[in-house]
């Protein structure tokens, strides 16, 4: 049973990886290329997917684990870049719902320098993961990586900032909800960002929120007295959701991303036309 589990896991990391390179990838290129980043949502958008494909490599990292031969300092690399995509999703997330909450409830322009925030947002990020840096060593006689020191800090650290973020997440989109059906004047103001917006936070919760309560409970020593072997096949499956989240939002992006999809085509179409004038012509435009 535990060799097909491993098997079943690792096909499912090896197109979870495929999909969230590709598809972040396409994202990030679309975004600085092809996309003109004056709105807080489409800067919001590049920086999660920059985010999503920091976490895919470094669970690039993880999976394959026991076939490369790590280094402390591929260690220390690895298990910073996983944190550092966490905390950056979930800022820009709250930051999206602030921005929308801003926007649907309190109509008044916010933050007219994205670009700034976004680079705090980052630098926020490496610090809350650099406890990581120190506390992350080489597994003697492993390929494996470990952590020394106060682990259960680390833990309840994410977990309290999950928490909290995801409390403050829902307040916003619970005040936007009660604004929008009181408020008929605003029914189509920017709905669709909106939505989208709260389809990122929903996904993100459902991913991250049983990975964060199985080790929560773990860390308490709440199985203590249970049959750790099952405990360790829920936790595979809720690591295995968790790390799976780096590649849905790029779906997601292009199923209620309206206006993100439709920029994208046509940017993409005149890329095309432009493409085939040049060949046609062989002169420069």
């Amino acid at each position: 049973m535990a060799n097909d589990m491993n098997n079943a896991i690792q096909i499912i990391l090896s197109t979870v990886i495929l999909v969230g390179l590709i598809g972040n990838l396409l994202v990030v290129v679309i975004g600085v290329f092809f996309m003109r980043l004056r709105s807080l949502t489409a800067i919001f958008i590049l920086n999660l997917a920059l985010s999503d494909l920091l976490s895919t490599v470094s669970l690039m990292f993880w999976f394959y684990n026991n076939a490369w031969d790590y280094r402390v300092s591929m260690c220390k690399d690895a298990s910073f870049a996983r944190p550092v995509g966490f905390y950056s999703s979930v800022l820009f997330l709250v930051l999206m719902s602030v921005q929308r909450y801003m926007t649907v409830v309190h109509p008044v322009s916010v933050w007219k320098k994205g670009g700034c925030v976004a680079i705090i947002t980052w630098m926020v990020s490496f610090y809350a993961a650099s406890p990581n840096l120190v506390l992350v060593i080489e597994q003697l006689h492993s390929n494996g990586c470990m952590y020394i020191g106060v682990l259960v800090l680390i833990i309840f650290g994410q977990n309290i900032g999950f928490v909290f973020a995801f409390l403050f997440m829902a307040f916003c989109y619970l005040k936007i909800l009660r604004t929008i059906f009181k408020s008929p004047t605003n029914q189509n103001h920017g709905h669709r960002a909106t939505g989208l917006a709260f389809f990122l936070v929903v996904t993100f919760f459902i991913c991250w929120a049983p990975y964060n309560i199985m080790s929560f409970m773990h860390t308490v020593h709440y199985f203590s007295s249970f049959n750790l072997e099952h405990f360790h096949y829920a936790f595979d499956i809720c690591r295995l959701l968790a790390f799976s989240h780096c590649c849905f939002n790029p779906v997601i992006y292009g199923l209620f991303g309206l206006k993100f999809r439709e920029t994208a085509r046509q940017n993409l179409q005149r890329q095309a036309t432009l493409n085939s004038v040049e060949t046609g012509t062989g002169t420069e435009l």
